[in-house]
């Protein structure tokens, strides 16, 4: 199963009542949240859906505390996700998928291209003021198989049958 999905697959299944959109541009930008979206889409920042307990920037949050930020969003474990950006870059929209797999979500994908290819596909947008979805419940299962400790790394940095790769900016 694929982790992408592209713009016409999306539109096709847009009238799915389990679907739930969410704009994980980073940094979050309500302005242009508000000029442009995929239907019923919610922003999710990864500034404020973390770690708050640590100075180190967007760290896994607690189980708990995805749960409650996903359930706030109207997200329930049914649903099927799909996460998309305003740029097309995948950073913090593949972090956000990355995310909802952790806490055990299955039915979760990142648009392909994201808003840049949905509006090349000619698809509609929405735009204006948002609001606020019902909130569901959501209850979250930690994988510990898709998180590795910083022991974990630094000891893969040295073994050549492990590729490493850091998807953050250089600096």
């Amino acid at each position: 199963m694929s982790a992408l999905i592209d713009a016409q697959s999306l539109y096709a299944r847009r009238e799915d009542a389990t679907l739930r959109m969410i704009d994980a541009t980073y940094p979050a930008n309500p302005g242009a949240y508000a000029q442009a979206r995929i239907g019923n889409a919610v922003l999710f920042d990864i500034d404020a859906v973390c770690d708050h307990g640590t100075a180190l920037p967007h760290m896994l949050p607690g189980a708990e505390d995805f749960a409650a930020a996903a359930g706030a969003m109207g997200i329930g474990n049914e649903d099927t996700v799909v996460v998309y950006d305003q740029t097309g870059m995948v950073f913090a929209a593949a972090r956000v998928w990355w995310m909802f797999r952790v806490f055990g979500h299955k039915r979760v994908y990142v648009l392909d291209g994201g808003l840049p290819a949905w509006q090349k596909a000619g698809m509609p947008l929405e735009r204006g003021p948002v609001s606020a979805p019902a909130t569901k419940a959501y209850t979250a299962h930690f994988n510990p198989g898709l998180v590795r400790s910083v022991q974990e790394v630094q000891n893969a940095q040295g073994d050549p049958s492990t590729l490493l790769l850091d998807a953050r900016p250089a600096d």
